[in-house]
């Protein structure tokens, strides 16, 4: 045998002539369908022998050492055989197994792409009707010309004769095979020569697959997307069917996002686009975070004084922070210059090249400016809007968005009764005190940061006491670790990211788009009286005068909505708690601009946090079926849906489907149920099966009044059956408490009175 070595990085391809064995290191085979790795002890080559050329392409994932056994031909491999009959059952061992990994990515792929298909079928006769019902003919993408389902290869169907024998490796045929070397070197050659058929296959596959994209869309804007939109820009306003059109096919978008063939600059194009439509024609997006009063108060500023107050903006923000002549310079050419762009959206070389370099200022200015606001009792007017709103320029804003906004600036005071902070106000309450640092994107909080400073010796004891109570640094850790990730997060578009305010992104009036802090409350209020437990958290209760020595009660802890200087279109839960104390809220980020709806986006951040406490409180046992619980539940029926005899067939398709939507993610899975369970379950209106229905029924309970006005109907009644029961039970326990006390003469405690309230929700 040779010896062949190979550096982490090389890549290789077989001589089809040869078996690779890997004594070290690890190596990734890959085809057009994707990729299988080959530990130590694996083999490869053995699915190319005797081909007229290679299959694969082979990947050192770290340093790898191969041994080399030449088969130059198929005589030549029933000699080996022959002499050492043992070679045959490792060949077919390794053999089969590749080919089964090659036979499932073709089933999961093929799966994916006729989902795919069967989406775009259902989104294209969606706006067919449309546009019927409105007395105009609806146009096909090109590409959608002529456009069969994908097809499936007969011969494909061989796989399943190979499957039997992956099974069963002590199958009867396969020993028999195995005793003949001609018989066993046929073996080997026809299953090399069978995967090139599914090599073939994923090629084609993946042509297809490309095509439905363009359906979708295209760079010549001949696809669906485009067609719909032009559609929707016939309409002065939302109606129900265009509704249900946009936000259908919005959905079908979000299901492509990660999806290799998709261009990352078209698909964030298109998602925009869409949100733009959606937005404009339901009236522009639903305010999330300034107080109303704000709004009202701000007609008390007269437009001359608004429009004297912005006057070289851009020059005042940069005085106020401090930085650099050199670096003010640039900032200033590159904002002109982003006011010139034709198309402030653009994805070309130029435009992405100038928001870049603003983004990376920003940052640094914003940082500057906050950390010397916190102390400063006289922040100027323009300097507010730039750290509530992110606006530098009025040229880039526009004369009449800017002066509404420094209206609104002008008269704004931070709400200390309120959960819902902009993040200029939230960096206050961490100066003040009143808040510590959010942890930043690898789950390391402040606290956590100074100490592994302490650890590796880069600071002192003294030095660790001291920044523990230093608030400026605080402020600095949420500007530097937490600040940047988190705005472009909830911008979303990121391959347009330019956190500015510019006029070009916002679709409707300011008095339209900008946020309010009672519409924050008016959807948790929505979420509660839904999900009455949803934010609520169990503390340890002790009264050793009545005999309580531990009990768990429950208090509701309202999420801190945190509002990022930008206009976005999603939300974050960043994170459950604070530090490890289960008391303190959730924080839920939000862009102060939401382009879109803001219910679903503080139920879909809901149901994360949901998820997410869950799992903090079961620590390792997350996933552990022995103690059960709402993620342990959920990913057992998930992962074992196939098998669920509880599930029809329908049931089982639809997991599938949902699957592939979620990408394999369970908590997105979770997240999809949450938000049928709330909208479209509570209102009656059955959407879930019946055993994911149990689970979320089970650890998201709906209040009383809608328990009640379900019970009836047979999908629920055995649900609501079954937690009225325990609910018995455990106010039974506080119904002799209470006797007890009564008895002896002593009050009932508070704490315990509250519990009892929480338990008749």
């Amino acid at each position: 045998m040779a010896t062949l070595t190979f550096k982490a990085g090389d890549t290789f391809q077989s001589d089809n002539k040869t078996i690779y064995q890997v004594a070290a290191g690890t190596v990734n085979m890959a085809y057009s369908g994707g990729s299988t790795s080959i530990e130590k002890g694996g083999m490869l080559g053995a699915l190319e022998l005797f081909l007229p050329e290679p299959s694969f392409t082979y990947e050192a994932v770290t340093d790898v050492t191969l041994q080399t056994l030449a088969i130059p031909d198929i005589t030549s491999l029933q000699t080996q055989i022959t002499a050492k009959p043992s070679i045959a059952k490792a060949l077919f061992s390794i053999a089969l197994k590749q080919f089964n990994a090659l036979s499932k990515d073709y089933e999961m792929q093929f799966y994916e792409v006729d989902t795919l298909y069967n989406s775009l079928k259902n989104d294209y006769e969606q706006y067919a009707t449309v546009c019927k019902n409105m007395g105009s003919a609806p146009q096909e993408p090109e590409d959608m010309v002529d456009l069969n389902p994908p097809f499936r290869p007969a011969d494909i169907a061989i796989t399943a004769f190979y499957d039997q024998f992956l099974q069963d490796p002590n199958c009867v045929l396969l020993q028999e095979v195995a005793k003949n070397a001609w018989t066993a070197s046929a073996f080997v050659y026809h299953l090399a020569y069978d995967s090139t058929f599914i090599v073939k296959s994923f090629e084609e596959l993946e042509a297809y697959h490309m095509r439905l994209i363009s359906c979708y869309m295209s760079t010549e804007g001949t696809g669906l997307v485009n067609l719909v939109l032009n559609t929707a820009g016939k309409f002065s306003s939302m109606t129900p069917e265009l509704d249900d059109l946009l936000n259908n096919l919005r959905f079908s978008l979000t299901s492509l996002e990660s999806d290799p063939c998709m261009e990352q600059d078209l698909f964030d194009d298109a998602c925009k686009q869409m949100d733009l439509t959606i937005a404009s024609l339901s009236g522009g997006p639903l305010p999330v975070g300034i107080s109303d009063s704000d709004v009202d108060n701000a007609s008390s500023i007269s437009n001359a004084e608004a429009e004297e107050g912005i006057a070289n903006s851009l020059q005042a923000i940069l005085n106020y922070s401090g930085i650099p002549l050199a670096d003010k310079d640039a900032v200033f050419e590159n904002v002109r210059a982003f006011e010139k762009l034709p198309d402030r959206a653009s994805t070309d070389d130029n435009a992405r090249k100038i928001c870049r370099a603003i983004s990376s200022a920003f940052n640094q200015i914003y940082s500057f400016c906050a950390k010397k606001a916190v102390t400063d009792p006289n922040v100027p007017v323009v300097v507010k809007m730039f750290l509530y709103f992110g606006y530098m320029d009025e040229a880039v804003a526009g004369r009449d968005m800017a002066v509404q906004l420094y209206k609104i600036a002008a008269v704004h005071k931070a709400d200390d009764d309120s959960n819902v902070y902009p993040f200029f106000d939230w960096l206050c309450a961490i100066y003040q005190g009143k808040k510590e640092p959010s942890r930043n994107e690898f789950e390391q909080d402040y606290t956590d940061s100074i100490h592994a400073l302490k650890v590796s010796n880069k600071i002192t004891a003294a030095e660790e006491r001291e920044l523990l109570e230093n608030q400026l640094k605080k402020v600095e850790y949420e500007l530097e670790n937490v600040f940047p990730s988190v705005n472009k997060i909830t911008y979303g578009r990121i391959s347009t990211y330019c956190p500015i305010f510019s006029s070009h992104n916002v679709p409707a009036s300011l008095s339209k788009s900008i946020v309010e802090h009672d519409k924050v409350k008016e959807v948790t209020d929505y979420v509660l009286s839904v999900d009455y437990s949803a934010y609520a958290r169990e503390i340890l209760y002790s009264n050793p005068k009545i005999g309580l020595n531990k009990d768990f009660v429950h208090i509701d802890v309202l999420p801190d909505f945190i509002l990022l200087p930008n206009v976005g279109v999603r939300g974050a839960m960043w994170q459950e708690i604070e530090a490890k104390k289960r008391s303190t809220p959730c924080r839920m980020m939000l862009p102060i601009f939401l382009l879109g709806e803001l219910k679903p986006a503080i139920l879909r951040m809901t149901g994360e946090y949901r998820w997410e406490m869950c799992k903090r409180i079961q620590g390792a046992r997350w996933n552990d079926l022995s103690d059960p619980s709402l993620t342990s539940e959920y990913f057992d029926y998930v992962q074992f849906y196939r098998k669920n005899n509880d599930l029809s067939a329908d049931a089982k398709e639809k997991i599938k489907n949902n699957l592939v939507r979620a990408k394999n993610n369970y908590k997105e899975m979770f997240l999809l149920d949450y938000l049928s369970w709330i909208m479209y379950e509570s209102a009656g209106s059955p959407r879930l099966n019946k055993v994911s229905r149990a689970i979320v029924a089970k650890y998201c309970p709906f209040r009383k009044d809608i328990r009640e006005r379900l019970s009836s109907n047979p999908q629920f009644q055995p649900l609501f059956e079954r937690y009225n029961h325990q609910m018995s039970q455990v106010k039974h326990k506080y119904e002799v408490i209470r006797q007890k006390l009564s008895n002896a003469g002593i009050p009932f405690p508070d704490e315990l009175e509250k519990e009892w309230e929480y338990l008749e929700r």
